[in-house]
């Protein structure tokens, strides 16, 4: 048969990244053989079902350093944050040879000193198939070429992340899960701090209870993480003594508690002196609270009105107030 009828045979995806891969192997001219390395590992990229047969480029809507510094959550950054046409027009990809080719693509650039285009390329993974320890790994191991303090703890955050976001993968059967542990390891000497809310949620009850309700608000403002777990029906207890301080509370900010107190409400309400409370609040507190057993009340304002029928009084295992208040609540 005429050579010229033989027809060319396309190379594949797998083919490209073995082709880059033994380029970038090469010990000899090493800054050419990185570049022709970059373009196989491009193309390979280019050749995924993922993109459509159109050209896919990264998504710039994560910020994912910026969400490690708030100890928020990494992986929730990468697998729902978008609000550019990437995210419309292109889904999640976890083909291996995709995701290998920007491990490679991330290792070339490195090699080459361009470490931006690497963490580029390693977020890029991260945004393809969070839940894969790939990206995670990839981000953590660039962030440490940079050698600075500040890059080591990204470091320490991402492979803490592709942990926690594995945990229902057994390291036996994924070495990269097992890369991620062996990485962290000599970086928890510097950052790890165990966070209390990973601890059973009765120790973690025990811990909040020795603060003050408003600092256990305060708390709410740390992450997300932690104000859906403080405000979770596990650490309803935590909301059902509420001795308040002079700090202002509103009429909705009292609501937000009650329920997080689950049923019942609150079964302690100390009520200080100088603290604004109108007869709605007063009504809603004791409203939403019938199986309240603790009640104090430090010089309320004259003409307050007291909500509060006998069943819910008899409940009451102890009630005090200052002087003037009115007393014909008391009366049948």
């Amino acid at each position: 048969m005429s050579p010229s009828k033989i027809s060319k045979i396309e190379p594949t995806m797998a083919d490209l990244v073995q082709s880059g891969r033994q380029l970038y192997a090469v010990k000899e001219q090493k800054a050419r053989n990185y570049k022709r390395a970059l373009k196989l590992f491009t193309n390979a990229m280019r050749l995924c079902p993922c993109t459509g047969g159109i050209k896919r480029c990264r998504c710039t809507c994560k910020s994912f350093g910026v969400v490690a510094n708030y100890q928020e959550s990494i992986y929730e950054e990468a697998m729902y944050t978008c609000n550019c046409v990437i995210g419309r027009r292109f889904g999640k990809c976890a083909n291996p040879h995709h995701i290998e080719a920007l491990e490679l693509r991330a290792a070339t650039f490195a090699a080459l000193g361009q470490l931006d285009n690497a963490m580029k390329d390693a977020e890029w993974i991260l945004e393809l198939a969070p839940q894969l320890p790939d990206g995670y790994l990839c981000v953590g191991n660039i962030a440490q070429l940079h050698k600075a303090h500040d890059y080591a703890e990204y470091a320490w955050q991402m492979y803490t992340a592709g942990i926690e976001a594995n945990q229902d993968t057994t390291v036996d059967s994924s070495p990269k899960l097992q890369q991620l542990y062996d990485a962290r390891k000599p970086l928890n000497r510097l950052f790890f701090r165990q966070d209390p809310l990973y601890l059973p949620g009765e120790i973690v009850t025990h811990i909040f209870r020795n603060l003050e309700l408003d600092e256990i608000i305060d708390c709410l403002q740390v992450s997300k993480q932690w104000a859906r777990t403080l405000t979770s029906p596990v650490h309803a207890p935590l909301w059902r003594d509420m001795t308040f301080s002079w700090r202002e509370k509103s009429t909705n900010q009292l609501n937000k508690m009650l329920s997080w107190a689950g049923d019942g409400g609150a079964r302690k309400i100390v009520i200080p002196r100088h603290m604004r409370l109108t007869d709605s609040m007063f009504t809603l507190l004791l409203e939403k609270s019938p199986s309240l057993e603790h009640l104090e009340i430090s010089n309320p304002r004259e003409g307050l009105s007291f909500p509060l029928n006998e069943k819910a009084r008899n409940r009451l295992k102890h009630f005090s107030f200052d002087k003037g208040w009115n007393d014909n609540w008391l009366a049948d």
